[in-house]
């Protein structure tokens, strides 16, 4: 992400849940200059009347926090046009809330959000409504050791920079399976997580950080949102895929089991390449 001016697209549907995002945001804006554009998708026979109505009323409250808001509307899907306006180079950051669990109403709370963490370019900021909002001075940083994994850190630096948080590297190393005769291999076993993360730590500390390693044992997705709950974490990075059906750390269920459960905001980057759906009238001929 840009380390000057942070370049924010914020989808709203103009329900309440879905502007809960906002106050989510607070610690970038009180830390970062931004570009904030509000963002709304309405049927392709649709007035956009309300939704010029809605985002008039919510600037008067940004302009509070010191944030100049600008809005647009586009028609179709809301999906495919929150990908179409985030792939072009003009955002740096998604934000938006979800409810980060499957099998919800549409908008943008539930399987909107699915797709655009499924296939989005950008980094996609995500909290739950009720989630805990606060400062970001602590900020959970979870990495598995791979460097698709390590792709978060470049984002985590940034906002840490920003917001003065100490960064809490954390690593689960699975529990140790069941006794067996004869014994397991050694290689099968998972090494040590805390070797890494002091290396880690101590690469951002040299980079004018403070790090500190959080090498945790059991459920990968249960102890990153258990460190985040204990070190009282305002922001959970890490990496997906984007898509389901892996079975490896972080990239893929776990991501989605972090989503639903974290007790604070999380960002999300995708490291895969994914086709991005086209809006309608970009397909035709």
């Amino acid at each position: 992400m840009a380390e000057s001016r942070l370049r924010l697209l914020v989808p709203l549907d103009g329900s309440p849940d879905a502007e809960t995002i906002l106050p989510a945001l607070l610690p970038v804006f009180r830390t970062r200059k931004v570009r904030l554009t509000l963002f709304g998708v309405i049927p392709p026979n649709d007035s956009p009347a309300s939704l010029e109505t809605y985002f008039a009323r919510l600037r008067p409250s940004l302009l509070l926090d010191g944030v100049a808001a600008e809005s647009e509307i586009a028609r179709g899907d809301p999906a495919e046009e929150i990908l179409w306006l985030a792939g072009s180079p003009r955002f740096d950051l998604i934000a938006m809330a979800t409810h980060g669990r499957v099998g919800l109403r549409r908008a943008f709370l539930g399987s909107v959000t699915e797709k655009i963490l499924r296939h989005s370019k950008t980094p996609v900021l995500a909290a739950r409504p009720g989630t805990r909002i606060g400062d970001w001075h602590r900020i959970v940083v979870a990495l598995d050791g791979s460097p698709a994994a390590e792709a978060i850190l470049p984002d985590a630096r940034a906002l840490a920079r920003a917001t003065q948080a100490t960064i809490h590297l954390a690593r689960v190393k699975a529990p140790p399976p069941p006794a067996t005769y004869p014994p397991l291999p050694e290689f099968h076993r998972e090494e040590d997580p805390l070797p890494y993360l002091q290396r880690t730590a101590d690469r951002l500390s040299e980079q004018g950080f403070l790090a500190v390693p959080e090498p945790r044992e059991g459920d990968a997705a249960a102890e990153i949102v258990g460190c985040a709950r204990k070190t009282d974490a305002g922001l959970v990075c890490l990496t997906t895929h984007g898509r389901t059906g892996l079975s490896r750390l972080f990239l893929g269920s776990v991501a989605e089991a972090v989503l639903r459960t974290s007790p604070c905001p999380v960002l999300l980057r995708r490291t895969v390449e994914a086709p991005i759906p086209l809006p309608a009238e970009a397909k035709a001929p």
